[in-house]
C-alpha cells in the first residue's frame, strides 16, 4: 500500500505522512512500532563541500554507511570530526536531537538537520508514545530522496514494515514538484 502528499514540501507534510502510516499500522494491529528518521541530504551536503575525487567520495560514503569511524577519520578531511560526531548522534530521538542541536553545519546541511529535527518534534508531539530513533548518516535506499526519510520497524517482526520520505516528482525528465510518500509492506 502506498500513499503520498504532492506539492507540500514542509516538515508538517513529512510528519503528516509518518503519522498517517503510524495510524494505519496501528489499525492493522502492529504493536511496538518504531520509526527511524534519516536525513539523506545532510551528509551529502557536508561531503560535497570537501570536493573529493570520485574514488575518495565513494570510499567515504561507504565508511559512513558501515558506521566506520576510523574510515571516516582517514577520508573525511576537514569534515571528519563533524561526520564522526554525526555517527555518534545515532539512536533514541531525545539524545540524538540534543546532539544535532549542538553542531554548526554548513548552510545546506543546516537546512537538512533543521528539517529532520522539526519532523521528529512534530511526530513526537502528535504521537508521544511512538518509539523513534534517528540516524542522521543513513541514506542507503534513500539516495534519490530530497528531505527527511523514514523506515518503520516493529519488535518481533523481521525486516522493515514500510518506508518513505520526501522525493522529487519528475515528468518527462523534469522535476515538477516535491512529494512526501510512504509504502507499507
Amino acid at each position: 500500500v502506498g500513499f503520498e502528499l504532492v506539492g507540500a514540501a514542509s516538515p508538517q507534510a513529512d510528519a503528516e505522512i509518518i503519522l498517517v502510516a503510524v495510524e494505519a499500522l496501528s489499525e492493522l494491529g502492529v504493536q511496538n512500532l518504531t520509526v527511524d528518521l534519516n536525513a539523506p541530504t545532510l551528509v551529502t551536503a557536508i561531503i560535497d563541500q570537501l570536493r573529493l575525487d570520485v574514488e575518495n567520495h565513494t570510499a567515504l560514503r561507504a565508511a559512513l554507511d558501515l558506521k566506520d569511524s576510523s574510515g571516516v577519520t582517514a577520508l573525511g578531511g576537514a569534515a571528519a570530526a563533524q561526520l564522526n560526531y554525526l555517527l555518534g548522534a545515532t539512536g533514541a530521538a531525545g539524545p540524538a536531537l540534543e546532539a544535532l542541536a549542538k553542531l554548526d553545519f554548513p548552510k545546506e546541511a543546516q537546512a537538512a538537520a533543521s528539517s529532520l529535527c522539526d519532523v521528529a518534534r512534530l511526530v513526537l508531539a502528535a504521537s508521544p508514545g511512538l518509539a523513534m530513533t534517528i540516524d542522521p548518516v543513513e541514506r542507503r535506499g534513500f539516495e534519490y530522496q530530497t528531505g527527511v526519510s523514514f523506515t518503520f520497524f516493529a519488535s518481533g517482526v523481521r525486516g522493515e514494515l514500510g518506508r518513505g520520505g520526501r522525493y522529487p516528482l519528475v515528468a518527462e525528465g523534469t522535476q515538477i514538484e516535491e512529494a512526501a510518500g510512504c509504502t507499507l509492506y
